[in-house]
């Protein structure tokens, strides 16, 4: 089978098609000439453009709706892309383009694969099927306009650039392509920023309030009523009229009641005295304070030692005395 009809040989790949129905396929390019290009075929054994009519406006239709759900399919965005038919086909049955305006691939190689998709070779969907409905058939060009048409000088599709060969073209689309990519970033994250902003929106009579009634708002009772009914660390719930005379203390989960006017005061440290009373007078359950050691602390405790050396030295000779 000659390469002309290899589109027909392709259809039957199930495992090659992007979509299909009873009207029609979508299957990719072989050699893509940017980023997405599908092809749709109708099932009907059309072979060209030259042969379609008014009657054929409703597949048509039908084929424009699997480039839609192909696009889908894919997830891009269906603006991006350009749909038509060539004006001068090289290959046997109907097939409807769909290929995104980008055109950065490296099968895009000669300038008639460029002025072939961006010039009026490339007949839009809605344009043929306006012209279907008026003149009832697609009339062949001539080929010496064909040939004017590939050989048109180089113009970039998004703007007025005209590059003096195929390769600045190409370095050309692909700046536009990378900037328009980070914009698209760009817009998904301010959509996921926004999505995430509409989901915590607070209640609308705390949206009411003025800034003063926000600064006097508690906060805690608010998020203990978002949050759910609190516990506390024996696992009963406290209504919030019940909350009320309820202090929060460092170091313990949940609320403790304040305690009683005539109860003793309550000490965080370690005592050092258990239940008895602390020599030097001190109270039961009172911490005794700690003097540092210094230098003169020192001295008076060595006089008092030679003091106290002093007067055992003595006491012998002082009962001596006595006995004699």
């Amino acid at each position: 089978m000659s390469w002309k009809y290899g589109l027909i040989r392709d259809m039957s790949r199930t495992d090659y098609l992007i979509t299909s129905s009873e009207f029609g396929v979508v299957m990719p390019d072989k050699f893509p000439k940017a980023k997405h290009h599908y092809l749709v075929l109708p099932r009907e054994d059309i072979p060209s453009i030259f042969h379609l009519n008014r009657t054929h406006l409703p597949l048509l239709r039908e084929l424009y709706n699997l480039a839609q759900n192909a696009v889908k399919i894919r997830g891009v965005t269906w603006e991006d892309f350009q749909v038509g038919f060539h004006a001068e086909p090289s290959l046997q049955r109907l097939h409807l383009h769909v290929i995104s305006k980008d055109f950065v691939s490296p099968c895009m190689k000669t300038k008639k694969h460029w002025n072939a998709h961006n010039t009026e070779l490339f007949v839009p969907y809605e344009k043929l099927c306006v012209h279907l409905e008026r003149e009832n058939c697609f009339s062949r060009l001539p080929k010496s306009l064909v040939n004017e048409m590939l050989s048109q000088p180089l113009i970039c599709n998004q703007c007025k650039f005209a590059p003096e060969s195929l390769l600045d073209l190409k370095a050309h689309l692909f700046y536009h392509w990378h900037s328009r990519k980070k914009e698209h970033e760009q817009k998904h994250i301010i959509d996921g920023i926004s999505k995430m902003s509409f989901r915590n929106t607070p209640p609308k009579h705390i949206q009411a309030m003025t800034p003063p009634q926000l600064n006097q708002l508690n906060h805690r009772p608010l998020l203990l009523m978002y949050h759910g009914p609190r516990t506390f660390g024996d696992g009963h719930y406290f209504s919030p009229s019940q909350r009320k005379g309820y202090t929060r203390t460092p170091g313990n989960k949940g609320f403790r009641p304040p305690p009683p006017i005539n109860a003793p005061p309550h000490y965080t440290k370690k005592t050092f005295a258990g239940e008895r009373t602390v020599q030097n007078g001190q109270e039961n359950g009172a911490i005794p304070r700690r003097i540092p050691k210094t230098d003169e602390n020192k001295n008076q405790q060595v006089t008092q030692e030679r003091i106290q050396q002093n007067l055992n030295s003595q006491q012998p000779n002082q009962d001596s005395n006595q006995q004699s």
